[in-house]
């Protein structure tokens, strides 16, 4: 009997061991199941990530290429617009100082005959060229009958100069007479000297 006892003892503690490793092995089995689940989801949101992102870089190289086309149709027609531009300037620039050579013309003549013009300057301006060229002296000075007056006031007596009228000098103009040869000034060569600086510039 006892025999016997120890056996169905034996059989039954042989038994809940292998229950028990059963158990181990199908906890074993589910976790595994687990951990590759898990592995499978985690590769899924990487191929995901990867193809949304690849998607969001064609996307924008898609949307690049007609941009970048328009921006170089745009640079192009600019370089041809400013092209024009300077071509319609370089042909308009003859007849602007044209048009300002004879609003200054005009100016020039209406002030002129309306005596607005400085004879102080004028007279300043032609001493102190004479003056740049000791062995020049001033002899005569023929000038307008209106202008004598101004002229006087504003050129020394002491050098020795003689005043004359002549009426076919036009008003602000003079001629001068040195010793070394006549000085025009005139009206005529205030406008060329505009004249040329308008076509230098």
């Amino acid at each position: 009997m006892k025999k016997l006892l120890l056996k169905l003892n034996q059989n039954i503690t042989a038994i809940q061991i292998t229950s028990q490793s059963e158990g181990v092995s199908k906890n074993i089995g589910i976790n595994t199941q687990q951990e590759d689940e898990k592995q499978k989801q985690i590769e899924r949101e990487n191929i995901y990530q990867e193809g949304y992102q690849k998607g969001i870089e064609d996307a924008i190289h898609a949307l690049q290429e007609p941009i970048q086309k328009v921006v170089l149709k745009l640079e192009n027609e600019s370089r041809l617009l400013q092209q024009k531009w300077a071509a319609f300037l370089q042909e308009l620039e003859p007849k602007i100082a044209s048009l300002i050579l004879k609003i200054t013309e005009q100016i020039l003549q209406k002030e002129r005959t309306a005596g607005n013009y400085d004879i102080e300057k004028i007279a300043r301006n032609v001493i102190e060229e004479i003056k740049a060229y000791p062995d020049v002296h001033i002899l005569e000075l023929h000038c307008h009958p209106d202008d004598m007056a101004l002229w006087q006031n504003h050129i020394d007596h002491a050098q020795g100069i003689h005043f004359l009228c002549n009426p076919q000098i036009p008003k602000s103009d003079c001629v001068i007479h040195t010793n070394l040869g006549k000085i025009l000034v005139s009206w005529e060569d205030r406008y060329k000297q505009i004249e040329k600086l308008l076509q230098e510039n």
